[in-house]
């Protein structure tokens, strides 16, 4: 077991001199390492872990615990790691993956942050604090930007350019820099937060409150972010939003207003413009059919 994981150290030094994110390989290590975890539980060791049936029962057992999504990712890590040792001089290992085919994931419509709901979650927050104007700020953000939440999470003041209205996002999925429009309530909620931003906004712009008073924290993970945003859901007496939901919401928005794909791709930060239309299309073709129906049973 423990060679496993030496070689599954090796595969990630490979991506990482490849020039992956820390969050791709990050990634790939959550994934690999719930891989390990399961031949840890069903007491599988030697060689046996090189087999498709043992992929296959890896799968059927994740199954059981996590979502179908998750069951997909756990397929899309390990087929990399297996043509990794295909290919490495040291092993040549067939892959056991070659005839295996990928877990259907279901085509659930995706939580979509409306119009509505985000202003009814702003109005919910006051302006008397400077962790209340960085959480009026954070769903901004989101609402018009459609960032990831370890984006936002990222994001410095030297990122904003105020006079183009574009924000760069930074090593982001895929570790490439992206440029992002923003809307003047961009601004304005930024230049509010500005001016109680307990910190350096130069050095980090999304703090971390203490818990206990209003001093900081160090940064805002994205663990803290979640809970902020469901506290904040919570008292505006709305179900939780997560932050994909956001990106969801902005994407449908576009969309359904008339904006190309390829400018849904470019907001959101897909590498390929596939990912973007597998995802979107099938919801923008629903969308297309219920304004159709709506307009259409009014009458002639």
């Amino acid at each position: 077991m423990q060679h496993l994981e030496d070689v599954i150290e090796l595969f990630l030094r490979s991506k990482s001199a490849e020039g992956l994110s820390d969050r791709t390989l990050t990634w790939y290590r959550a994934n690999l390492n719930a891989f390990v975890h399961f031949l840890q539980r069903a007491g599988i060791n030697g060689s046996n872990w090189l087999h498709a049936g043992t992929l296959e029962a890896f799968l059927v057992s994740e199954r059981e615990r996590v979502s179908p999504s998750t069951v997909a990712a756990r397929f899309r890590a390990l087929r990399p790691f297996f043509s990794w040792l295909e290919d490495h001089p040291d092993f040549r290992i067939p892959s056991p993956m070659r005839q295996m085919k990928p877990p259907k994931v279901p085509h659930a419509q995706p939580r979509q942050a409306s119009g509505h709901a985000v202003d009814r979650l702003l109005a919910s927050i006051p302006l008397g604090t400077w962790i209340d104007l960085r959480d009026r700020l954070i769903v901004t953000v989101l609402d018009c930007c459609g960032l990831r939440a370890a984006e936002v999470c990222g994001l410095a003041l030297a990122d904003f350019d105020f006079d183009e209205e574009i924000l760069i996002v930074r090593e982001g999925k895929g570790g490439d820099d992206r440029p992002v429009p923003f809307l003047p309530e961009v601004t304005t909620a930024l230049r509010a937060f500005l001016l109680l931003h307990p910190g350096i906004p130069g050095q980090t712009l999304m703090l971390s409150a203490d818990g206990g008073s209003l001093g900081t924290d160090g940064a805002l993970t994205v663990s803290g972010l979640r809970q902020m945003l469901s506290r904040r859901c919570a008292a505006a007496g709305l179900p939780y939003l997560n932050p994909h939901s956001f990106r969801h919401g902005l994407a449908m928005r576009l969309l359904n207003r008339g904006a190309d794909m390829s400018l849904v791709q470019a907001i959101l930060g897909h590498s390929r413009i596939a990912t973007t239309q597998q995802f979107y299309a099938r919801w923008l073709v629903s969308g297309l059919k219920k304004q159709y129906t709506e307009v259409m049973g009014r009458g002639r």
